[in-house]
């Protein structure tokens, strides 16, 4: 089975990687956030287990690790790096 993982979920909030992806929890204090697609510049994120399964097919999500909070943050709100 394959995944899209360059689908554009609903919500500001997360294309910017702050709320899950699948639920739409918000993740700003998640510490366990998985990423589940989207570019090196715009991840998506996923609580890991069931979200992150129903997006990637595993619970654990890709193998990679989420970009940074205050990054991701930064970026939603416009800050220049």
């Amino acid at each position: 089975m394959t995944h899209d993982t360059t689908a554009t979920p609903g919500t500001g909030d997360q294309r910017a990687g702050l709320a899950c992806a699948a639920c739409g929890a918000d993740l700003r204090a998640a510490q366990d956030a998985v990423v589940t697609g989207g570019t090196p510049a715009a991840q998506l994120l996923a609580c890991p287990g069931p979200c992150a399964e129903l997006l990637t097919g595993d619970p654990q999500g890709l193998p990679q690790a989420p970009t940074p909070l205050a990054i991701r943050i930064g970026r939603h709100e416009g800050w220049s790096w």
